[in-house]
């Protein structure tokens, strides 16, 4: 019949707008954590050892194509770790806790 909605018609379009609405919570919920991860950085708590460390944020090392020695997880929470070039393609990491004079 013409003019009249059918329940697969119903269906249909509540599987369409269910996907839509889908997409945009993934869309939102992937850019708020991006936004969260890259504000978590404030100021470091902790330096480093000596001037050839310095001192990296945990999201400037997420894409590397380095090998990384020793502990590169941010155990005192402030978004802060030193790092030692030992190599061209080596290098160590430490967490930042020298105090800050």
């Amino acid at each position: 019949m013409e003019g009249t909605v059918q329940l697969n018609d119903i269906v249909e379009i509540n599987e369409k707008l269910f996907v839509e609405v889908l997409v945009v919570f993934v869309l939102t919920i992937g850019l708020t954590a991006a936004a969260s991860a890259q504000s978590t950085a404030g100021a470091p708590v902790g330096g480093c050892p000596c001037d050839q460390w310095m001192l990296t944020t945990i999201m400037d090392m997420e894409q590397h194509m380095h090998h990384h020695i020793g502990d590169d997880i941010d155990q005192n929470g402030d978004g802060w770790v030193c790092m030692y070039m030992a190599t061209s393609v080596n290098h160590v990491h430490i967490n930042n806790i020298v105090p800050i004079n």
